[in-house]
């Protein structure tokens, strides 16, 4: 029996109108066989899988990676542990970007649970589009920062920056009068009327250190625009604590600015490594 009459019958109707889209497709499941034989997957099953996330076949489909994905998916101890040796390397690399407390057996376990348990396991979701590896790299890096937030307390971001802030020039004229708590209320007050995907932005470019690409993959989309929203969410913040110290602390024009070039100078520093000055 052919793969073509394996497949369900929607499938066998579209691929029987496309002789060379069903040629492709045999031939990606052909090398995806080639290279893992001994997983628990039907042929028929790996190519229902392969149009489901990867439609637009071509000679750059990776039949065996989507292969491997799927069997670890379903469970296969194989399959798991051959994606564990070929490709978590990547968890200590994500570790290290987002500078993580967890161990490496610690966020090795998340990482597992994430793509092989799930519910749905998240294996399922490679869509062949890129490496398997930079699609993992997403993946890790999300779980990890999932991970981070979970165990911080609300006021981290702002007690961070802050603190930076503070310490930074301390012959600033409205910090010899305004003593450091106040002036963390007045930033607390400014981060909270930022939106979550601004306090969010400002937290992975200011203090877990990600590059804009990392930014980009969190939420899929192009470097470019990651760099715009940072230095968008920056300048709000920026403009907030302005309003801040001005309605709060009574600070006139000359001690805000003062103030807010502290911030700026942190910022400015954090956004040129990425932006190119």
């Amino acid at each position: 029996m052919s793969l073509l009459e394996r497949l369900g019958s929607s499938l066998r109707a579209e691929l029987a109108a496309d002789p060379a889209r069903r040629a492709a497709l045999e031939a990606i499941v052909a090398r995806a066989r080639e290279a893992w034989p001994d997983l628990p997957v039907t042929e028929a099953e790996l190519a229902a899988h392969i149009l489901s996330r990867a439609p637009n076949l071509d000679a750059n489909t990776p039949g065996a990676d989507l292969l491997l994905a799927l069997a670890a998916a379903k469970g296969s101890p194989i399959a798991i542990l051959a994606m564990e040796q070929r490709y978590f390397h990547v968890v200590d690399v994500c570790r290290a970007a987002v500078r993580s407390t967890l161990s490496t057996g610690e966020a090795k376990q998340r990482v597992r649970d994430k793509l092989f348990v799930g519910p749905p396991p998240r294996a399922l979701s490679y869509s062949g589009k890129g490496s398997f590896e930079g699609w993992l790299r997403v993946v890790v890096t999300r779980v990890l920062l999932d991970e981070a937030e979970k165990g911080q307390q609300s006021e981290t971001l702002e007690e961070s920056l802050s603190s930076i802030r503070v310490s930074a020039n301390p012959e600033t004229a409205l910090l010899r009068k305004t003593t450091e708590k106040d002036f963390r209320a007045a930033f607390h007050d400014a981060v909270v009327t930022l939106e979550v995907r601004e306090r969010a932005l400002l937290k992975y470019a200011l203090l877990d250190g990600l590059t804009v690409d990392d930014i980009g993959a969190i939420y899929d989309v192009h470097r470019s625009t990651a760099a715009r929203w940072v230095a968008a969410a920056a300048r709000t913040l920026e403009s907030r604590l302005r309003d801040v110290l001005r309605t709060k602390l009574g600070a006139g024009d000359d001690e805000v600015e003062r103030l807010v070039r502290l911030v700026e100078s942190k910022v400015d520093l954090s956004l040129s490594r990425e932006l190119g000055g």
